[in-house]
């Protein structure tokens, strides 16, 4: 079993790499437009943040199925309320957001791929949010346990 800090670095780190690269990728491709008529993107870094996304999507699934086992599971055997609903918040919004990042993939149908990227959106923005607001709890939860 991984150490409990050393999994938190990581599973961090590898979020961070995700949301970083999925909201610079959304700004690419809904704020920016290329001075170019026939462009088929609109950055050159476009296509690059899009295949670092993508690939640093599995890892990060993968990731959260070794936390949901070292982290999430246990405590919900526990009487600990510090990150309690902001911990239910993401189990409900992880199924979502990943399906939704595989249908954006192979979706043929226009209608559906919107229809998945609006999903994919709304799923990630909030899971970062609730990212940032269960890493506090935690953290506060700690330094009140250190005082």
């Amino acid at each position: 079993m991984m150490p409990t800090r050393v999994l938190h670095l990581v599973m961090y780190a590898a979020q961070a790499l995700l949301a970083v690269s999925g909201i610079l990728l959304a700004v690419m491709l809904y704020f920016m437009t290329s001075d170019d008529p026939f462009a088929v993107v609109n950055h050159p870094w476009q296509s690059d943040m899009l295949h670092l996304h993508v690939l640093s999507a599995p890892p990060v699934v993968f990731l959260l199925g070794i936390y949901a086992w070292n982290h999430a599971f246990p405590y919900l055997s526990t009487r600990v309320r510090e990150g309690r609903g902001s911990g239910w918040t993401l189990v409900v919004l992880a199924a979502p957001m990943i399906l939704s990042g595989y249908l954006i993939q192979v979706s043929v149908s226009d209608g559906w791929r919107k229809a998945w990227i609006v999903l994919h959106l709304a799923t990630s923005i909030l899971w970062i949010v609730g990212m940032t607001v269960h890493g506090l709890a935690h953290w506060r939860a700690r330094r009140r346990a250190r005082i």
